[in-house]
């Protein structure tokens, strides 16, 4: 329970052992998931065929921590299980306080507000082992999607504000229990992980951590076995496909006496390194404190890899990186750093926003951006290149003109935007051209070396380099960027804040004239701060602009593919309407589709085998190429599922 326990306790009829966290009645418990009927026979609106009736948040402890509980004596059992229930008592709170809402009607707006509710009430079902019988503590709380209003009616809770801070929940979750554990044993722990918030208590090995997770080996044995696993990993997908496939029964009707005796008695047993107790203990101590003023506050979640964010977002930033010694309550701390560092960015949300609508940034995120406006107003006179008629010859006027304004333009930071199958990098011999002219070299970079081997077959370049091996060759002074040296920097809209900003400094510093290339609605990088590209290209007078497609022939199709890159509006129905009627849309699940990609590529091999120059003047013909926003940016028709749908050429 968390809230306001009285006021939910007299609208429900909910005792006070049950307000406490005392065994629940089963029956009761059933009538109120079943039926939406609380204790007392409070009740709201019925459910109907279609209605969820509760949700399942899943707390679960570190393995170290299941297997110091499972495998120690009677008070390290205690300990943990206590530090278990604090984590969820304050993941609770906060789901309570940033997700505990319902949803009701304004007459006057003819929106529907968000209105708190009293309290959130659950029911937790403690188990003890993984599906593989191993020590594996976490608790299943249920919550009734019908809680109590404070008028006595039961009402739906706002799912999407539950699904938005559960992740949120989920990293207080394992921050509290860090804590207690730390508190109550001087527990020591590993690093954590910044996706998940999760760490392991450091003297537990990685062996011992691995011999005693049955499942998770089982789940990667089945992935390689029957699937094909690329870079030695399954994915994510395929985990979850095996976890469907090899899901056993689990052991539930052994008592936690026998398990434990069990557990004791198994060969793999509890493998402890104090020597990894001890280093870990040494790291935090020489870890600076950083919880003393907000400048350094700030510091502490400035790698977040965002440029903007939700409240949410934060809250799994700080919590994943807040120290075991933190004096005071975890979870206060946490909201407390939070509101102190993040940078509103957006409005305030309106009655009927949910709190994810909020935006949010950080200090540091502000002036490395600020950091970059200062630079791309950087001109120098001898940045100009000497591109003449004759470069621009097999150049679309289009092209043409962009070209030529990066060539007159004295900024030393041009950016060029433009959609796939716009000619960028063929438009770009041009420039190279007129940097020979002035003795001047070209270098080409890329985020990956795929993208580099293609500009510097198209011929944009000179010398060819990813950005991060350009990064370090810079700064460990073996690569020389100045004047006689010109940057293109293609695929730019994947190139993060951090790493174009020091390509920026770099190259002003040098006084290199730098074209980035790219387009912007590609979407950003991965895990990587981004958005800066389009940023510039929306902000500079001088940035250019390629708008036709070259790739495809036929000009309604050229029109299709950039209305599906903009993905938005009558001119997107239109575009996906062409796609249907042309029949380039087709429906299936991942597999299905994935079956029908490589047949058809397969076959498109043995046609080109067989006439490649038939082959040749067919792909120029009907080759769509549409670009990836396609599938992020919202189109129902190309929307991921069961039933999804994509253009295929």
């Amino acid at each position: 329970m968390a809230g306001d326990t009285a006021a939910v306790g007299e609208l429900t009829g909910l005792d006070a052992a049950a307000l406490q966290g005392g065994f629940a009645d089963t029956a009761v418990a059933g009538r109120w998931l079943d039926d939406g009927i609380a204790p007392n026979g409070a009740s709201g609106r019925a459910f109907t065929t279609g209605s969820v009736h509760g949700f399942d948040l899943t707390f679960g402890a570190p393995k170290s921590v299941s297997l110091l509980r499972a495998l120690t004596d009677d008070i390290g059992e205690k300990t943990m299980l206590a530090a278990h229930q604090k984590g969820i008592d304050a993941a609770m709170t906060y789901l309570h306080e940033h997700a505990g809402y319902t949803r009701v009607h304004n007459p006057v707006t003819g929106k529907k507000d968000l209105r708190r509710l009293p309290g959130l009430v659950g029911i937790a079902y403690q188990h003890e082992t993984s599906r593989c019988g191993d020590p594996h503590l976490h608790t299943h709380v249920i919550v009734p999607n019908r809680q109590a209003r404070a008028d006595g009616t039961l009402v739906s809770i706002d799912s999407k504000s539950l699904f938005h801070e559960a992740k949120a929940a989920g990293v207080i979750y394992q921050a509290v229990v860090r804590h207690e554990l730390h508190a109550a044993i001087g527990a020591e722990w590993s690093a954590v992980d910044g996706h998940t918030g999760m760490a392991e208590i450091a003297g537990v090995t990685k062996r011992c951590l691995k011999a005693w997770s049955q499942r998770s080996t089982r789940l990667r044995q089945w992935a390689h076995n029957h699937l094909v696993v690329v870079d030695g990993e399954p994915t994510a997908q395929q985990l979850a496909a095996a976890q469907k496939a090899t899901r056993p029964a689990k052991p539930e009707s052994t008592s936690w006496a026998a398990l434990k005796a069990e557990w004791r008695a198994d060969a793999r047993g509890l493998e402890y390194d104090r020597a990894a107790h001890f280093e870990a203990r040494a790291a935090r101590r020489a870890t600076p404190r950083m919880l003393t003023d907000r400048a350094r506050l700030a510091r502490l979640v400035a790698q977040i890899d965002k440029p903007a964010f939700t409240r949410a977002d934060l809250v799994e930033g700080v919590g994943a990186l807040l120290p075991v010694d933190a004096p005071g309550d975890p979870r206060a701390l946490i909201e407390r750093i939070t509101d102190m560092v993040g940078v509103r960015v957006s409005a305030a949300r309106e009655a009927h926003h949910r709190e994810g609508h909020e935006m949010f940034t950080v200090d540091a995120v502000i002036a490395e951006e600020t950091r970059i406006f200062d630079m791309v107003d950087e001109t120098d006179t001898r940045a100009r290149l000497d591109v003449r008629t004759a470069d621009l010859d097999d150049l679309s006027p289009d092209q043409a003109r962009a070209i030529a304004s990066i060539a007159a333009s004295p900024y030393l930071v041009q950016p060029l935007q433009a959609p796939a199958g716009a000619g960028k990098t063929h438009s770009l011999q041009a420039l190279r051209a007129g940097a020979h002219r002035a003795n001047k070299e070209v270098l080409v970079l890329a985020p990956t070396g795929k993208a580099v081997d293609e500009a510097m077959r198209d011929e944009a370049g000179d010398r060819g380099l990813t950005v991060a091996k350009a990064l370090y060759l810079v700064e460990e002074g073996q690569l020389r960027v100045d004047r006689r040296t010109v940057i293109v920097v293609d695929e730019a809209s994947m190139v993060g804040t951090p790493e174009l900003r020091r390509l920026l400094e770099a190259s002003t510093a040098g006084r290199a004239k730098i074209v980035l290339v790219g387009d912007a609605y590609q979407l950003a990088p991965v895990k990587a701060r981004g958005g800066m590209f389009e940023q510039l290209c929306q902000d500079l007078p001088w940035s250019q602009r390629l708008g036709e497609v070259w790739r495809m022939r036929d000009p309604a199709e050229r029109d299709a593919s950039l209305a599906l890159r903009s993905a938005r509006g009558n001119r997107l129905r239109q575009a996906v309407g062409w796609y249907r009627n042309h029949n380039r849309l087709h429906t299936g699940d991942a597999i299905a589709m994935a079956t029908d990609a490589t047949t058809a590529y397969i076959a498109a091999r043995g046609q080109r085998r067989r006439d490649p120059l038939r082959y040749l003047g067919d792909c120029r013909r009907h080759q769509p190429a549409p670009p990836p926003p396609l599938h992020s940016r919202g189109s129902s028709e190309c929307a991921g599922g069961p039933r999804s749908a994509c253009p295929r050429r």
